[in-house]
């Protein structure tokens, strides 16, 4: 039988950077009008345990990095269900059914512009070309 209280103890070690994370998602999208939206964080949570793998203090820098992968997520499936005409996503309607296509496509386009300034901002060229 699955026990959840496990799965909440392995994700002790980044529970703190996940969490912000979720802040840091949060707050790109309120700042856009749109309700934040979390899904699993399965690529954050990855990044996450990869960085803290390595025995460092500051954890700010993947947190960064964490975001963006997350908003590049985001917008690809919002593109996605815009080029797929789906109506759905996880119970929920699509972005584009309540905001319209060209919203939208404009809220997408800005979730990569965001993430490819947040990496850029990391100074850290092979991360940056390996994304783009």
């Amino acid at each position: 039988m699955f026990d959840e209280r496990k799965l909440v103890s392995i994700y002790t070690p980044i529970q703190y950077s996940l969490k912000r994370v979720k802040n840091e998602l949060r707050k790109r999208y309120i700042s856009s009008g749109i309700k934040p939206v979390y899904g699993k964080l399965l690529r954050p949570t990855i990044a996450l345990f990869a960085s803290h793998s390595f025995e460092k203090k500051d954890h700010s820098k993947d947190v960064i990095l964490a975001t963006a992968l997350e908003l590049i997520h985001n917008a690809s499936l919002i593109h996605d269900d815009i080029l797929d005409d789906e109506f759905m996503r996880r119970s929920d309607s699509a972005l584009h059914i309540p905001l319209g296509l060209k919203k939208a496509l404009l809220f997408g386009d800005s979730l990569f512009t965001q993430a490819l300034k947040m990496i850029q901002e990391l100074d850290h060229p092979t991360i940056l070309s390996s994304i783009i």
